[in-house]
């Protein structure tokens, strides 16, 4: 078994965010996007034919494709912004070689106005 190091790949910088809730009273909670770390390296790209396969497997529309390095965290939800444009994450591509990177495949979120 060999690593891959992709580091070079990751021109980019992201930041990651994560769902949380508060209990504001009468059972009602609010919900808002925390900020979990930022100037993570990352590189975001188009997505091909397989993740536009894999996503209608999993029933969700996808827009592009992140790579980062193994140990992210991230999980399916969750939002990360790159290139001033933000993304909510919605399915994991496994890489090739166990442990050297993921792929996430994820939807450009459209501002409310």
């Amino acid at each position: 078994m060999f690593d891959i190091d992709i580091s070079s790949f990751l021109t980019q910088k992201g930041t990651h965010y994560r769902k949380t809730r508060e209990d504001v009273g009468s059972g009602v909670f609010e919900e808002t996007f925390e900020e979990i770390d930022s100037e993570i390296p990352c590189r975001r790209s188009p997505v091909g034919y397989n993740d536009i396969e894999i996503a209608k497997a999993a029933a969700v529309e996808v827009t592009d494709a992140l790579y980062l390095q193994y140990g992210s965290g991230l999980r399916r939800g969750d939002e990360f912004e790159v290139g001033g444009v933000r993304f909510t994450i919605e399915v994991s591509r496994h890489p090739s070689t166990a442990g050297s990177y993921e792929k996430w495949l994820m939807k450009a979120k459209q501002e409310s106005k």
